[in-house]
């Protein structure tokens, strides 16, 4: 038999039977033709997207309704202000120092209260049934979404930031994504 005449269909089965084990073991699928590829691009929505950046101590909620900004302040101090320091939130490049009403004092510990707020947010949020999505790009503690903007909150996004189980402050960042209204 002439081992020459066979090694060439080896060399076939071998490269086929890689290529198999390569595709299915990094989870990668081939598209199949033209219209997978287009069907795809099809279900793609317009996003547009808010960064924030904020120095937490505890636990704070973030308001965002239309082009506003809000912090409700929970637990230890309030964002940006702890051992007395003025550390501003950054939202999309914009610094906004918030303003507090320093009970008990400049720390604002505790207090559950609000801040000012804070206007000219963009893209800001629509009046749209599409779901945010928030993406924490830094920060220790647990960043989730509390309540999605609705009819019953007058379209309101709130964004608990949670630094509670961590002594002392840490810097979030965080990338909120809103789906825009596609234009009929």
């Amino acid at each position: 038999m002439n081992h020459k005449l066979h090694l060439p269909y080896w060399q076939k089965g071998l490269y086929l039977l890689f290529m198999a084990v390569l595709i299915t073991g990094l989870g990668v699928q081939p598209v199949q033709g033209v219209s997978a590829a287009s069907n795809a691009s099809a279900d793609l929505k317009p996003t547009e997207v808010i960064t924030i950046e904020a120095l937490i101590d505890g636990r704070s909620w973030l308001i965002l309704q239309r082009n506003m900004i809000q912090w409700y302040h929970l637990d230890f101090a309030a964002p940006g202000r702890h051992e007395f320091v003025n550390v501003p939130t950054v939202i999309s490049g914009k610094e906004w120092f918030p303003i507090w009403p320093d009970v008990p004092d400049a720390e604002n510990r505790d207090c559950q209260c609000y801040s000012n707020r804070f206007r000219g947010v963009k893209p800001g949020l629509q009046r749209s049934k599409a779901p945010v999505e928030i993406r924490v790009l830094e920060g220790r503690g647990t960043v989730s979404i509390l309540e999605q903007p609705s009819k019953q909150n007058q379209h309101a996004l709130v964004i608990e930031f949670d630094d509670n189980p961590y002594g002392g402050p840490a810097t979030y960042q965080i990338e909120i994504i809103v789906t825009l209204r596609s234009k009929p």
